[in-house]
C-alpha cells in the first residue's frame, strides 16, 4: 500500500540568513497591526459611550419635560407676555405677587391668621404653568390655605428662592419652608395639599376651623350693609358701639348679678349671620343672661385687646372675668356652654 501525502501546501522558505531579520520584521508589524486595533477599539468605544450619554442625557430632559417642568423661555416666543396669558394663571382665591413688599404683607397677613401658604413661581410663557393653572385656582377655592402666584419675570424673588424649573412651589409656615414641588404634577400637588403630612396637621386644624363655621378675614368681593347688621342683633342682644358703652353694660351685669355672653362677630362673616338668629333666640329664653354683640369692624381696637383671631367668638363673663369662651358658630356647642352657665348660677 502507498503511503498517502500527509501535507501538499506550498511552502516558502527563507535562506538561514534572512530567516531572522524577516522574522523579527514580521513580529514588529504584528505589535503595530495589534496597537493599531487596540487604538481603534478604544475610539469606537469612546464614540459609542458618548453616544450613549447623549440619549441619557435626551431621555433625561424629556422626563422632566413629560413631568411638567419649563427651563427657560422658548425662543420662538414672544419677549412680551400678553395680557390673557396673564389672566390665565390667577383666578379664585389666587393673590398675584408683584413685589417683594407685597410678598411680605401676605406672609405677615397669613402668619396673623394662622394659614399655610403655597407659593406658585411661574411664568406667562411656560406651557406647563398655564396648563395647571385652573387646576390650582380650584384648589385656592376648596382649601383655607393662602395662594399665592409669582411671575418670576416681574419680580427679583425667584433668584432669592433659587427658582430652576417652573412652576415650582413652596409650602410655607411662618414664612419658613416645610415642602416643596417642582413641576405641574397636579396628582402630587393634591397629595400634599390633603394627604397627611408634615405640615398637614396645621392644615388640618385649619380646616376643622372652617367646618365649625368660623371666619379668618373679609370676603373681598362682600360689602357691608344696613340689612346685614341688622340681621346680626334681635331679641334681648344690645349691641356695644363703645368702649364705654361696653364698660356700661358690663357695670350694670355686675350690679344685676347677671352672667354676660359677648359676640364678637362681623357683617361680612357668613357663619355669624347664620348664627345670628339663634343666638337672639337664646337672649329671649334666658333674660338672667346679658347677650352683647360687638362688631370687629366698629370696634377694631377694642376687638384686637381681646386677641380676637377668627368670627364669631363669645366670650363668658362674670364680673367682667373671662369664665369661658367658644369659637365658631357651633349651635350645639353654644347652647351647651349657656346650659352650664345657667347651672353654675344655680349653684
Amino acid at each position: 500500500m502507498e503511503k498517502q501525502p500527509t501535507d501538499v501546501s506550498p511552502q516558502l522558505v527563507f535562506p538561514a540568513f534572512l530567516q531572522r531579520p524577516i522574522g523579527g520584521g514580521i513580529s514588529i508589524l504584528q505589535s503595530l497591526l495589534n496597537k493599531a486595533l487596540v487604538w481603534d477599539f478604544l475610539t469606537l468605544m469612546f464614540f459609542q459611550l458618548s453616544g450613549c450619554l447623549s440619549i441619557a442625557a435626551v431621555a433625561i430632559l424629556a422626563f422632566f419635560k413629560n413631568m411638567g417642568h419649563s427651563f427657560s423661555r422658548d425662543k420662538s416666543e414672544s419677549d412680551d407676555a400678553d395680557s390673557d396669558q396673564a389672566i390665565e394663571c390667577v383666578d379664585g382665591n389666587v393673590h398675584r405677587i408683584t413685589s417683594k413688599e407685597d410678598w411680605d404683607q401676605k406672609l405677615s397677613e397669613a402668619k396673623r391668621s394662622g394659614r399655610i401658604v403655597i407659593a406658585n413661581f411661574s411664568a406667562t410663557w411656560c406651557d406647563s404653568c398655564r396648563m395647571i393653572a385652573p387646576f390650582y385656582c380650584e384648589l385656592s377655592e376648596k382649601h383655607p390655605l393662602m395662594f399665592l402666584l409669582i411671575d418670576i419675570d416681574e419680580t427679583d424673588l425667584s433668584m432669592s428662592w433659587d427658582i430652576r424649573a417652573t412652576p415650582t412651589f413652596f409650602f410655607l409656615k411662618d414664612g419658613q419652608q416645610i415642602d416643596k414641588l417642582v413641576g405641574a404634577n397636579k396628582q402630587e400637588l393634591q397629595k400634599k395639599i390633603t394627604a397627611p403630612s408634615s405640615f398637614q396637621v396645621a392644615y388640618l386644624s385649619l380646616g376643622n376651623f372652617l367646618n365649625m363655621g368660623h371666619c379668618f378675614s373679609k370676603d373681598k368681593s362682600g360689602n357691608t350693609d344696613s340689612d346685614q347688621a341688622v340681621e346680626l342683633v334681635g331679641g334681648n342682644v344690645h349691641r356695644v358701639t363703645s368702649k364705654e358703652d361696653w364698660d356700661q353694660k358690663l357695670s350694670e351685669a355686675k350690679r344685676d348679678g347677671k352672667i354676660v355672653i359677648a359676640n364678637f362677630s362681623a357683617t361680612w362673616c357668613g357663619p355669624c349671620r347664620m348664627l345670628a338668629p339663634f343666638y337672639c333666640e337664646l337672649s329671649e329664653k334666658h333674660p338672667s343672661l346679658m347677650f352683647l354683640l360687638i362688631d370687629v369692624d366698629e370696634l377694631t381696637d377694642f376687638s384686637t385687646s381681646w386677641d380676637i383671631k377668627a368670627t364669631p367668638t363669645f366670650f363668658f363673663l362674670k364680673d367682667g372675668q373671662q369664665i369661658d369662651k367658644l369659637v365658631g358658630a357651633n349651635k350645639p356647642e353654644l347652647q351647651k356652654k349657656i346650659t352650664a352657665v345657667i347651672d353654675s348660677m344655680g349653684n
